[in-house]
């Protein structure tokens, strides 16, 4: 096993013991999140309820950051097709390969504001 698998496996486990801290917590209920995601051998994938019977699925090269915040759950990793990845409690933030998108879609409304623009920097 090289170090990218061990990388992702131990990932991996660690979302499965999170997952049993939580039905730990909540005694014998076993609460779903709103967007469960994990990280299967070299894969990460998401799935949500926003889109049943659906799941986005990343091939996992290296990962490159995990933690916790005060807030939430961060990981970023390389992916074989969409560049770095970063995902916040589970969900797919931003990615290096639609980042431009993300970044149109956020100027629109401010640019939108300005009544008579000129020349944007």
């Amino acid at each position: 096993m090289d170090s990218t698998e061990a990388s992702v496996t131990d990932l991996n486990n660690k979302l499965r013991e999170e997952d049993d801290d939580n039905t730990a917590a909540n005694g014998d209920q076993k609460k779903e999140p709103a967007c469960f995601s994990s990280v299967i051998p070299g894969w990460f994938s998401e799935m949500s309820p926003m889109w049943p019977g659906e799941a986005h699925s990343l091939k996992v090269e290296k990962v490159l950051f995990q933690g916790k915040s005060d807030y939430q759950d961060v990981i970023v990793f390389q992916s074989a097709t969409y560049g770095k990845v970063l995902v916040l409690d589970g969900v797919i933030q931003l990615t290096e390969r639609d980042e431009c998108a993300y970044q149109e879609m956020i100027t629109h409304l401010p640019l939108c504001s300005i009544l008579n623009p000129k020349k944007v920097n």
